[in-house]
Parts: structure tokens; sequence; C-alpha cells
């Protein structure tokens, strides 16, 4: 134990004689620890740091063989070891947790949504937070698209409330909430705090929420204690936050989703013929119903095989209906291809039937098949076709204020593979197509689909 005085200048050496030898067992290692008591006379906001010197007369260290008692030639790597600085109180951190959603589609007047998880952790002594301010950071988005929001620990209510009908993305769209109870985190111990949100309510005339809208709740690192406080539990002493805000991933909401689940799309086909190539479903969220455009699909075949005459069937219920039938043998030999299935009016015959999107009632689901006429000219005894659906990268691109688009104008768009509509529109029902209405969106984030295709 070396009890060091004031050093004369900014840096000073310590020499540690050690009581007892340490002895290292050969083929072996031993980790040391350098501990300290603070004194009780400390400045606060003072700094310390203790290392190996990068000064060679310095790095004196005396080791001898055991069994030899020959000195031991010591490789030393120096380093100025971490800051330490002295507080009268603790601090609080708040990050995102790696357990936070990544963006994601949510239906509106839906409750209990899981939008944001965040990581606190108190350093220096326990701290009882008994405010918390969050943010709308999203600016296409405004606080009536939240019907309220609510903060847990664990199972734990600790506050619920509504953010401002003001724009994200401003601290008009922040709301401070007084935890009750207050989140009890131990010292240098970490708690997970989860945002939940009930959606509001999307209508036809959308006085509520709007459709397309992506609120974002973050953690607003604000240090003023009126907005972000705790107190320590061993200081007594208010403590303000000093972490900055969170960057949380959008949600986007809807009148209502889709939910895609592809159960048939890499094949191994011994012989020709017309092949069942894909089969998926599609599932309307429960709050409403949902309209289907265009399907795209990422084909791939073994060396010599071709395909001809696409057809997508609706085989929902048992029942077959053709909303597809090329009549043309243009996708042979692919490798890699994409082919583009907008949906047709029975039969489906491209050029002859008009376009009409698929209706999938709401809490319902409609089974699809993709088939090809498949010949194969090599000479294995199998061959492979493989039709991938595929989603989107990213959103549609979008004037600024511009939630939806019609369909064609979504079909435009680069990212345009598979095209859907949430009825959110009020002229979307009585429309001759529906199509034509600015109630389309793309793939994007649609669970189920892949954007890789």
């Amino acid at each position: 134990m070396v009890n060091p005085s004031e050093p004369s200048s900014t840096t000073r050496t310590l020499t540690f004689t050690l009581n007892n030898p340490l002895v290292i067992t050969k083929g072996t290692q031993k980790t040391i620890a350098l501990k300290g008591n603070i004194s009780g006379t400390a400045t606060n906001s003072s700094t310390h740091r203790f290392g190996l010197s990068s000064t060679a007369a310095e790095r004196e260290m005396t080791a001898t063989g055991v069994s030899t008692g020959n000195d031991i030639s010591e490789s030393i790597t120096a380093a100025a070891g971490q800051l330490m600085t002295i507080i009268t109180g603790g601090q609080y951190s708040v990050t995102l947790d790696s357990s936070t959603p990544s963006g994601k589609l949510i239906a509106a007047n839906s409750t209990g949504n899981i939008m944001t998880v965040l990581r606190v952790k108190a350093t220096g002594e326990a701290i009882n937070i008994s405010k918390m301010r969050l943010a709308l950071t999203s600016a296409s988005s405004t606080g009536i698209d939240l019907a309220n929001v609510y903060i847990y620990d664990g199972s734990t209510l600790l506050a619920s409330g509504t953010f401002p009908n003001a724009n994200g993305g401003t601290n008009n769209a922040s709301s401070t909430f007084t935890l009750n109870p207050v989140l009890s985190v131990g010292a240098n111990e970490e708690k997970l705090v989860t945002i939940k949100a009930d959606i509001a309510p999307i209508t036809t005339n959308n006085t509520v929420a709007t459709a397309g809208h992506t609120p974002i709740i973050n953690f607003y690192g604000s240090t003023d204690t009126s907005e972000n406080a705790g107190t320590g539990l061993s200081s007594g002493a208010t403590i303000a936050n000093y972490s900055s805000t969170t960057n949380q991933s959008a949600a986007y909401i809807y009148r209502s989703v889709p939910t895609v689940s592809v159960t048939q799309s890499s094949n191994t086909f011994t012989s020709g013929g017309v092949k069942t190539i894909s089969k998926f479903s599609v599932t309307a969220d429960a709050k409403g119903d949902i309209d289907l455009y265009k399907f795209t699909f990422y084909l791939a075949t073994s060396s010599q095989v071709a395909l001809s005459n696409l057809t997508l069937v609706d085989t929902t219920g048992g029942t077959e209906t053709t909303l597809y039938a090329s009549t043309t043998s243009y996708y042979i030999n692919v490798y890699g291809a994409r082919a583009d299935v907008v949906l047709l009016a029975s039969p489906g015959v491209p050029g002859s039937s008009a376009v009409t999107p698929r209706t999938v009632a709401a809490g319902t689901t409609r089974n699809f098949e993709l088939r090809a006429n498949v010949t194969y000219g090599g000479t294995g005894s199998s061959f492979g076709v493989d039709a991938y659906l595929a989603g989107d990268g990213a959103e549609t691109a979008k004037a600024s204020g511009t939630y939806g688009l019609t369909a064609a104008n979504v079909d435009a768009d680069t990212n345009d593979d598979f095209i859907w509509s949430d009825w959110s529109d009020a002229d979307h029902s009585s429309s001759a197509t529906g199509s034509d209405t600015t109630d389309w969106y793309n793939g994007y984030l649609v669970p189920g689909l892949s954007s890789a295709y």
C-alpha cells in the first residue's frame, strides 16, 4: 500500500514494493488490480489516471526465477491508464438498447406497440430517476398520431401521457413524464425502459392519425432538471441527465398492414411440364382491408431450363382464380431475371384483361401460387427452378408532405416490387379500380418480404 503525496507536477512515479512475492506458475498468467480510496477532501471534477510509464527508466519491475533465482527480463507495454473523474454525486446515461425495434409497419387504432427500448445506467451511486423527457423526433408525424404513450420498467408502468399536437422534430413535440413509481437504478447497474404507444385511428378524412406518417419516439437529451432528473441515493443530490437525444428508427403507420408468408420458393424437379414454382399468402391486419396491385418475382434456373407461360392463381378456399396468365415464352434459360406481375381481372391475360387489384378482407388471408411451363433440355436427373417473392429496400420517393401515391406512380419508382393499399383514401372504395387513389405503397418493411431479391 502506498500513500501518495500531492505531486510537484502533473505527473509522478509511484513504486510498490510487494509485502509478499507474487508467484506466477510456469505457463499461467495473473491479473493484478490497482485500487484506491478517494479522500473526503478531494476536489470535485478533478481527474487522475494510473498507468505504466512510456519512459524506460520509470518502467522498473523486479522479477526473478523461483527455481533459478535468475533475473527475468520483462517485456512491458506502456499505457496511460483510463481517466478517472472525482464527482460529488452520481450520473446516469440513456442510450438505445440493442433490442429496440428497427423500422416497422404498425396498423392504426392498435394498442401497446413497442416503439423504443432504452438502456439506463447509473454511475457512481444508486439513482432514482423521477423525470424523463420523450420527443416525437420525426417531422413526418404529429402528436395526434399517438393516442397515448407509456413508459415501462419491465411490467411496471412508470408513466403515461401524450405529445402536443405539433409537428415532430422540435422540442414543441416533446413531453416530460413524471415517473411514479420512480425508476430505481442501482450503482453501476443498468435498467431497460420500454416505450410503448397506442396508435390513433386513421379515418378516410384523416382527422386523427395520418396514413404514411412515421412516428419516432426518442429520449430527449435535455440537461434541464425540470425535464430529466434523478436523485442520488448516497449523495442526496439532484442529478441531471448528460446523454444526448437518442436516434430511434421510424415506425410507419397505416390504416391496415399486410403480412406475407412464403411457403415455397426454391424447387428441384425431375421432369418438365406445368409446375408450381412459388406458394405464398398475404394476410390483412384485423384493423382493415388491404388491396394488392403487384407482385415481383426473382427467377433463377439451372442450365438448359426454359420457363414460359407464367400464371398467378389465387387458390383461397380451394377455388382458383387466374389473376395473371402470360401467353408468350419470354423467360427462357433464366439467370437472375425479374418477373413483374400486375394483378388483372380473371382470366388475367396481359393486354386484354383490365388491371384489377385483389382485396384481402380485414383479418383474413389469401393464398397464391405462381406456375410456369418448365422445359428441361439437359441430361441430368434433376434441375432447379427458384421464384423468390421480392420486397423493397426503401420507401417510394414522394414529394414533401405526400404520404401515399397512386399505384401507377409507385410502379414508376425504382422501388416498386410489391404494391399494396391500406384503403385510407376516402375515394378508394368508390373508385373504378381503386388503383388511381393516393393510398398506395411499396413493399418496404412489409413483414415476410426480403429486399435482397
